[in-house]
């Protein structure tokens, strides 16, 4: 369980899912920054917010996805967890040693996960 300082990112355009995850992250004593169902406001929340870890959607719909938004956390040197219901092979711009979490996933391997993100 999280002393409660620590601030999550969630990118995920789907409601239902971003609200579900909020709350479990929130329900394990975490703040969430976002949720974030936009590029635009999910890459100024990377830039700008106090962030310890974050959880990406790779596909945002429409095309789009969180590749630049993982380059600017990069940057930051925050640690990166990849959500999607893709095959691990078709998330080309995902580095090896960041990890990913298959749709859907139990609460406890979303909250390993992030664990061990801001270890």
């Amino acid at each position: 369980m999280s002393d409660g300082n620590r601030r999550v990112l969630v990118v995920e355009d789907e409601v239902i899912l971003a609200l579900d995850l909020t709350e479990i992250i929130e329900d394990h004593g975490f703040a969430v920054v976002g949720p974030c169902s936009r590029l635009k406001h999910a890459e100024r929340a990377a830039r700008e917010d106090n962030i310890d870890a974050a959880l990406l959607d790779v596909n945002l719909g429409h095309g789009k996805t969180t590749e630049g938004i993982a380059k600017i956390l990069r940057e930051r040197n925050i640690p990166i967890a990849f959500i999607t219901a893709e095959a691990p092979s078709s998330v080309s711009f995902r580095k090896t040693e960041e990890p990913l979490i298959r749709k859907p996933s139990s609460t406890s391997a979303l909250m390993d996960c992030i664990e061990r993100l801001v270890a």
